[in-house]
């Protein structure tokens, strides 16, 4: 609370004299006084304001025992930067003290408080910080009540009107120049017991103040360093964690690409399943109609069997016929020797005979109907089973002939993709061999003369880095514009013409950054580190594909190992040029 503060918060209760802040900060301090031309309006002040609450401040006001004056006193948490911000937004606060330079300032909320004592005086008021707690204090007495106190424990003042003469002026006796003194003895030693209590109390106080202070200065210093263990805990799990967000990209990469093929090779298996289980429902038809066929085939063999049964009983009854027919023939013979035979009997029995005959005619045409029909079935299945085979030789064929389209076309594409792996491998040494000789042209072109005269220094290897990492950035790197050992630019003092990139190591790293110290200030010090730190950092290798640009796996490797090399000796570089 600053001047304006206290003066808007008193000059309603009367002619306000002075204004005094102070400067001190912290509880059962006086925080200021103010001073009014009437004892009345400071009495008044007092009874309004005591008690109060101000700012979200409970206020505590009372006559000073020092100066006579009244005192205000202010109760504030323990919070002092809310607090403060607080009176900001309400009234003029005072600068804040630097608890480190007034140690007795630092507020502790386990610290107690003083009580305070009121004691009528003249017309001064002071604010301090003192304790207001409801439950250990009695209520607060206004001032008419505390000056009422004090007229009953010292002796009575005599009234100078009772010695006042008729000519104005004012004459003591013996007895009342003693009252008086005793008066102002007795009110001297309560002031001077009050005061060596209260001093005797603050200097106990401020003794655990700055055992508290010097307590919270170490626990600072603690917190400071665990937070710079902290900071640098948190820059290596960043670098850790781009990282892994590089490997996590990269491997999602290669899972998309695996799953594309086994979406791929799913679905030639799912074709494949398809075709093998037509060709399986082809294959159960066919064995299907193999067993109707073989069925047909043993029911046309048991009827060949029984037409050849059939036929056996006809050639033997065809036998027997032809023996009978001997001996009819015999018979006839006979008989026609017998001349005395009636000729009706010989008719009858020529009549019989050509029945017979007829019989046995009709008997031989539908044997040999029933052979034929056999043959003529045996036949037609013998030319089913013929079918049956060119059929089955004919799928053969075609499977065989599918085959061989299937290996010749995939030897055309493992053929093709030889050519435009071939094709690649001849372009990409086509474009190295060119990126190459544009960056020994470049370097031969600036710093040709420098080569010639050996007078490359560090200088030289300052100005070609910088140039070439501006290059090297912008520079959006593909097969067909490679990224070659000269067109990285490589923090080290080597003369291009003489460099190699297995010359790389940590402590040429080291001399280059400190030759780099010393030769420019260290605002362009610092934003070289960072921008080299940024450069080589295998996770923006990885963004930017740039190994992928090298298709000699040796090549690649090797500059791998360089850039990875440049990446940790830069590490600690940068770091200790940010601390």
């Amino acid at each position: 609370m600053g001047d304006s503060g206290l003066t808007l918060l008193f000059e309603r209760f009367g002619d306000i004299k002075s204004v005094q802040v102070y400067n001190l900060r912290g509880r059962g301090y006086a925080q200021g006084s103010v001073t009014f031309r009437n004892r009345e309006d400071a009495l008044h002040a007092i009874d309004a304001l005591n008690g109060t609450i101000v700012g979200r401040r409970q206020i505590v006001v009372q006559l000073d025992s020092q100066e006579h004056t009244d005192k205000t006193h202010s109760d504030e948490s323990t919070d002092t930067k809310h607090q403060t911000k607080v009176l900001e937004e309400s009234f003029d606060a005072p600068e804040e003290v630097d608890t480190a330079s007034h140690p007795h300032a630092y507020q502790e909320s386990s610290v107690p408080k003083p009580d305070f004592a009121s004691s009528p005086a003249d017309s001064e008021t002071t604010l301090t910080d003192l304790p207001v707690r409801d439950e250990d204090q009695p209520p607060k007495p206004s001032f008419s009540e505390v000056a009422a106190a004090h007229a009953t424990r010292a002796p009575r003042c005599p009234d100078p009107a009772d010695n006042v003469h008729d000519d104005g002026k004012v004459a003591f006796d013996k007895v009342t120049a003693e009252q008086l003194s005793d008066y102002w003895t007795q009110i001297w030693k309560n002031e001077a017991e009050s005061l060596r209590a209260e001093l005797a109390e603050l200097r106990v106080r401020e003794g655990k103040l700055a055992e508290e202070w010097t307590k919270e200065l170490k626990e600072k210093q603690k917190r400071k360093e665990e937070m710079v263990r902290n900071w640098e805990e948190r820059e290596e799990l960043m670098i850790r964690n781009r990282r892994l967000e590089g490997d996590n990209v990269r491997l999602q990469q290669q899972l998309d690409l695996k799953t594309q093929l086994e979406k791929q090779d799913k679905a030639n298996a799912d074709a494949a399943l398809q075709e093998l289980r037509r060709l399986s429902g082809e294959a159960s038809a066919l064995r299907y109609r193999e067993v109707e066929l073989e069925e047909q085939v043993e029911d046309l063999t048991d009827e060949l069997k029984i037409s050849r049964k059939i036929q056996e009983e006809l050639e033997s009854k065809i036998t027997d016929l032809d023996k009978q027919l001997m001996l009819s023939e015999s018979r006839r013979k006979m008989l026609e020797l017998e001349a005395d035979r009636p000729k009706w009997e010989q008719a009858r029995k020529r009549r019989e005979e050509a029945e017979q005959k007829e019989r046995e005619r009709t008997q031989r045409r539908e044997h040999e109907r029933n052979l034929n029909e056999a043959k003529k079935k045996l036949q037609e299945l013998e030319r089913k089973e013929r079918e049956e085979r060119e059929r089955k030789k004919a799928a053969e064929e075609k499977r065989r002939r599918e085959e061989e389209l299937r290996k010749k076309e995939e030897e055309e594409k493992k053929r093709r993709e030889l050519e435009e792996k071939l094709r690649k491998e001849k372009a990409w040494k086509q474009a190295t061999e060119t990126e190459t000789q544009r960056c020994r042209d470049r370097d031969r072109s600036r710093w040709g003369s420098l080569f010639s005269m050996r007078l490359w220094n560090s200088n030289s290897a300052l100005s070609r880095f910088k140039l070439i990492m501006d290059e090297f950035e912008k520079t959006k790197f593909s097969i067909n514009t490679p990224m070659t050992a000269l067109s990285i630019p490589w923090p080290v003092l080597d003369d291009p013409i003489q460099f190699d990139v297995e010359n790389v190591q940590w402590d040429s790293v080291e001399k280059f950054f400190g030759s780099v110290q010393l030769m420019v200030d260290t605002s362009e010090y610092k934003a070289l580190v960072e921008k080299s730190h940024k450069m080589f950092h295998p996770d923006r290798w990885r963004s930017r594909n740039l190994l992928s640009t090298v298709m000699e796996e040796n090549e690649r490797c090797t500059l791998e190992r360089a850039g990875n090399i440049v990446s940790q000796a830069i590490t600690p570089i940068w770091r200790k040029s940010r601390g």
